[in-house]
């Protein structure tokens, strides 16, 4: 326990220095990694809500929106195969008033790309929580 409350103050003071901004991404062990970010689309252009490195192929991410006092939750799931296919479920979707955004996700280069495109024009916050997995072979 000594030896895990050790690691985990470490990892929460050093945080990652290549992250914006730093300690969005905590590494639980060699395998997973929690992630979060925050996008604000002051369009209804498309935005990258959170992007990973494609070692960590799959992954469950929740996508929050809010536009004025209405809200929309998504949860996908991510996965990628050795050949860079990237497949997307959006299994849940819950609103206010109608949907605010569609959910994509695309690989570019060794990154993938989770990609928001708001519904209205006229500004959206976009949250974003997810949990990824390294790809074994």
């Amino acid at each position: 326990e000594t030896n895990a409350n050790s690691y985990t103050d470490t990892a929460i003071s050093n945080g990652d220095s290549t992250a914006e901004p730093q300690y969005k991404g905590i590494k639980y062990s060699w395998y997973s990694e929690d992630t979060a970010n925050y996008a604000w689309a002051n369009s209804d252009s498309t935005v990258t809500a959170m992007s990973w490195n494609t070692n960590y192929a799959s992954a469950k991410v929740i996508i929050r929106l809010r536009n004025g006092n209405h809200s929309q939750v998504s949860e996908v799931l991510v996965t990628l195969d050795s050949s860079n296919n990237i497949h997307m479920t959006e299994y849940a979707i819950v609103t206010t008033n109608g949907s605010l955004g569609d959910v994509t996700a695309i690989v570019l280069g060794s990154d993938i790309l989770l990609k928001v495109t708001p519904t209205y024009a006229t500004g959206t916050d976009v949250a974003v929580k997810g949990s990824s997995v390294l790809w074994a072979d």
